[in-house]
C-alpha cells in the first residue's frame, strides 16, 4: 500500500527520514520481504513441531536482508521477538507437552532445583563461575533461582545485576538494552519491590 504512493521521501515512525524514490522503494521492498520471510519460515518450522525456544535458534533473515543496514538491524524489534509472537498468534501458549499444563509454582520449582544442586552456596558458586567464564546469561538464570525463593538475597541480586549489565552493554537492541540495565538498577536496591512501580504505573494511568 505504501509503495503505491511512489513517494520521493518517507518519514518513518522510527529512524531517519528517507530521501529518493528509489531508496524508499528499496527499503519498503526489503521490509515486506523480511516480514513475510520470518512469518513463513516460522509457520514452516511450527509444522515440523518446533517450540518457540527452538524456533528462535532456527529462524534467521537471509544474508541479503540481514546485511541491509541500518534498516534491517535489530535496533527496535528482533526476529526472536517476532518468531515468538507468530507462534503464540497461531497456537497460543501451549507448546504441546502436557508437563506445561499445570507446572509447579516457580518458587517451589526453584527450591527443588537448588536442593538438587546441593544448596544455595553451590548455586552461588556456579553462577559466579559462569559470570567469570563469560556466560552472563547462565549466571543470571542461576541467580534467578535464588532470588525466587528469597527476594532479599543481595549477593544473588548483585550477581544477577552484573550479568544483566554485561548483557545490556553488549545489546544492540535499544529496548532489550533498557530492560537489562533497568532491571540491574532495581536488583541493586535492597528491599526493592517491583510491584511498587507497577502499582504506581497503574494508578497514574487510571488517574
Amino acid at each position: 500500500r505504501l509503495r503505491r504512493f511512489k513517494a520521493a521521501a518517507m518519514v518513518p515512525a522510527h529512524g531517519l527520514p528517507v530521501l529518493g524514490a528509489e531508496n524508499v522503494e528499496q527499503i519498503l521492498l526489503n521490509y515486506r520481504d523480511a516480514i513475510q520471510y520470518v512469518h513463513d519460515q516460522t509457520v514452516r518450522h511450527m509444522n515440523k513441531g518446533l517450540t518457540p525456544d527452538q524456533l528462535v535458534d532456527v529462524i534467521r533473515l537471509p544474508p541479503h536482508l540481514e546485511k541491509f543496514t541500518p534498516w534491517m538491524s535489530e535496533f527496535f524489534g528482533t526476529v526472536r521477538q517476532a518468531v515468538r509472537g507468530i507462534y503464540r498468534g497461531y497456537l497460543g501458549w501451549y507448546e504441546g507437552d502436557p508437563v506445561t499444563l499445570a507446572p509447579l509454582a516457580r518458587v517451589e520449582s526453584a527450591r527443588r532445583e537448588i536442593n538438587l544442586m546441593g544448596g544455595r552456596d553451590n548455586v552461588v558458586a556456579a553462577a559466579s563461575k559462569a559470570f567469570e567464564d563469560g556466560d552472563p546469561q547462565w549466571a543470571a538464570e542461576l541467580a534467578t533461582l535464588l532470588i525466587r525463593i528469597d527476594r532479599d538475597d543481595m549477593p544473588a541480586r548483585r550477581l544477577k545485576a552484573k550479568a544483566f549489565r554485561q548483557l545490556g552493554y553488549a545489546e544492540i537492541n535499544a529496548i532489550w538494552r533498557c530492560w537489562y540495565l533497568s532491571a540491574a538498577r532495581e536488583l541493586d536496591v535492597e528491599g526493592f519491590d517491583p510491584m511498587t512501580i507497577q502499582t504506581g504505573i497503574v494508578r497514574s494511568i487510571s488517574s
